[in-house]
This record gives structure tokens, sequence and C-alpha cells, in this order.
């Protein structure tokens, strides 16, 4: 995705963008401590914070067969390969967010 829109109910909340490299991002009720104190699942209680992550690639984790783990190598990050995401996280109030919860978009390419 290139745009994220991350708000409460009364549209107040943070606005992420792209700089240029789509970017990929993720939400959850836990902090990274909280998931690794907790053993099992139900041991999780949703919080009064949420942790978003925001990653430039994520790399594959097998192939198309179970036990098989050759990865396809349009998805297998380069060893040795630096890479840089820009990004800005910017504040936004409720006249600018229209009251939306949480929207993102992104663009397919081709």
């Amino acid at each position: 995705m290139r745009y994220a829109l991350l708000t409460d109910q009364q549209g107040s909340g943070l606005q992420v963008r792209s700089a240029g490299e789509p970017f990929q991002m993720g939400m959850m009720p836990w902090s990274q401590e909280e998931l690794e104190k907790a053993e099992h699942n139900w041991e999780l209680t949703d919080g009064k914070t949420i942790t978003f992550t925001i990653d430039y690639k994520q790399q594959g984790v097998g192939g198309d067969l179970p036990g098989m783990l050759h990865l396809h190598e349009e998805y297998a990050l380069k060893r040795g390969r630096t890479c840089t995401l820009a990004f800005t996280i910017q504040p936004v109030t409720g006249e600018r967010a229209h009251g939306r919860v949480v929207t993102a978009t992104h663009e397919k390419e081709a």
C-alpha cells in the first residue's frame, strides 16, 4: 500500500503515506512484549492501545508442496541488498479524516 489512515470513531488519528515505494502494514491490539509473554493465545486480552508496524517487504515462507521449503525466487529477499523505505506519519483530526474508522488504499503495480 502507499497510504493508510488510522482513526478513531471521531476521525482523529494518524495518516501514513509512502514517499515512493509501497509498504506493508499490520495492526494488532497487543504489544510485542505481550505476545512474547503469553504462552497461549487465550491469554491475550484486548489492550488499551493498538500496535502498528510498517515494513518494506516480507519474505515468503515456503513453496507449493507441504514439507518443501523451496521459496519461489520472486518472493525471496536478496542478501546484502540495502533496502530503503521513506514514509511520513502525520496526525489527522476529525475534519480531515471524515469519520472513517480504519481505511487503507493501494495501487496495483503492473
